[in-house]
């Protein structure tokens, strides 16, 4: 009996184990079925919220698309636009060109706008003369343009030759007024200490030339740059004549060589302005026809090129500044025997006017463009205005603002701007 009742105690205990491993599993079930709710869940909700995202995308897509649209359909409506009106501007410039053509109207425009390019400082001093004239009708007798143009105006004239071939070269100059009044200091000095008139200045000229000479040796040589160089000999020079002169000017009145100058014409022309003249005849040539000038186009237009060419760059370079010291020597002789004196001013500030002269005359800052005979024509145009501004009583201040303008224009005018391109262009809008 006991053994009984305890093999039945052990059957209910095995049953109980079983119920609990039973309930065990049943529970581990719920919850691994609750776990994969959750992650189902977790799934489907993050679906629905890249679906939302890729609509909200899709709309956004959808509204830029839009956009460009009416873009593209308001840049159509503006090209028919442009088209329309190209058009109709065709058909009136093709129609007109045609009319004025019948006519011969654009052939004459085309010539008279060829003519204003190739001959615009002649049409500025033809302007100024007329203004001039027709103000004080002085202005064209024989006194005045001998006189008061060409003759006070000379030594300008001469020593811008003389730049003109510096500037070509791509060098620049500004010793010169310094110069003509070292070498007139000297020359007057030695001709009051009885040296001869004649001897007294080719000294002075020597001067002059040595002096360009060293200018050109350091541009050329030394590799020092010339507004530097010719500065520093602006000073330098200037302060020799300072020094030279004692602070009072030498004269010499009644001298017979400075009367002979000063007062005798030759075919109708005083004798100084065929002395000028005649420079001015030489430095064409020399520039136009010899080997000398086409090296110093050469150089200026590209000292590399040059010397590659076998040109002997330094060389050419030294001789420009020779030429302008040259020129400045023999100013110096003409502004001594006008005036019969020379003081620690003389030639003051003239470097300014020279380079005026030959700017104003078309030869070009950066070089090898130019000439003497453009030169000639700036200087005519300087030489007229000065006179027509004195004649019209300006102050000698609006002088320089009027000079300045007038320079301005002619830099304006000049081929570097292409006037005559910019001319045409306005021509062909309407026509």
């Amino acid at each position: 009996m006991k053994k009984n009742n305890e093999n039945t105690k052990k059957f209910i205990e095995n049953e109980i184990n079983e119920l609990e491993i039973i309930k065990k599993n049943k529970i581990n079930n719920l919850q691994d079925d609750l776990h994969n709710y959750a992650i189902a869940k977790q799934e489907k909700n993050f679906f629905w919220q890249k679906k939302e995202s890729n609509l909200e995308k899709i709309n956004f897509k959808k509204e830029k698309v839009k956009t460009k649209i009416k873009k593209i359909e308001k840049q159509y409506e503006s090209s028919i636009k442009k088209i329309k009106k190209n058009e109709s501007e065709n058909f009136y410039k093709i129609y007109m060109t045609q009319f004025f053509r019948r006519l011969g109207l654009i052939k004459l425009i085309n010539s008279i706008l060829k003519i204003i390019n190739e001959n615009k400082l002649m049409i500025i001093v033809f302007i100024i003369s007329i203004i001039a004239a027709s103000i004080k009708p002085v202005f064209f007798t024989k006194y005045n343009i001998f006189n008061n143009i060409l003759k006070n105006n000379v030594t300008i004239g001469i020593m811008a030759i003389g730049m003109t071939f510096v500037i070509i070269s791509k060098g620049i100059d500004l010793s010169v007024g310094s110069i003509l009044g070292f070498a007139g200091m000297i020359s007057m000095g030695l001709l009051l200490d009885g040296t001869p008139t004649i001897l007294a200045f080719l000294i002075g000229i020597l001067i002059a030339i040595t002096l360009g000479f060293v200018q050109g040796i350091l541009v050329s040589y030394i590799k020092l740059p010339p507004f530097i160089v010719t500065l520093v000999g602006l000073l330098a020079i200037r302060g020799g004549v300072y020094i030279y002169a004692e602070g009072s000017p030498k004269t010499d009145v009644g001298n017979k060589t400075f009367d002979f100058l000063n007062n005798t014409n030759l075919l109708g022309l005083p004798i100084i302005v065929i002395l000028f003249l005649s420079l001015t005849f030489i430095g064409m040539f020399v520039l136009k026809y010899l080997s000398f000038g086409r090296k110093v186009y050469s150089v200026g237009d590209n000292v590399e090129a040059a010397q590659l060419s076998g040109i002997n760059t330094k060389k050419i370079i030294t001789i420009c500044y020779l030429i302008s010291g040259l020129t400045a020597g023999i100013a110096a002789f003409v502004f001594s025997s006008r005036i019969s004196s020379a003081g620690p001013t003389s030639g003051n500030a003239y470097e300014l006017e020279v380079i005026a002269a030959v700017v104003l005359g078309g030869t070009s800052l950066s070089g090898g463009k130019g000439g003497v005979g453009k030169t000639f024509l700036g200087w005519l145009v300087i030489s007229i205005l000065s006179n027509a501004l004195i004649l019209l009583g300006f102050d000698s201040n609006y002088q320089l603002v009027f000079k300045g303008l007038v320079i301005l224009l002619a830099v304006i005018l000049d081929k570097n701007f292409a006037f005559l391109a910019k001319l045409k262009k306005w021509k062909n809008k309407l026509f």
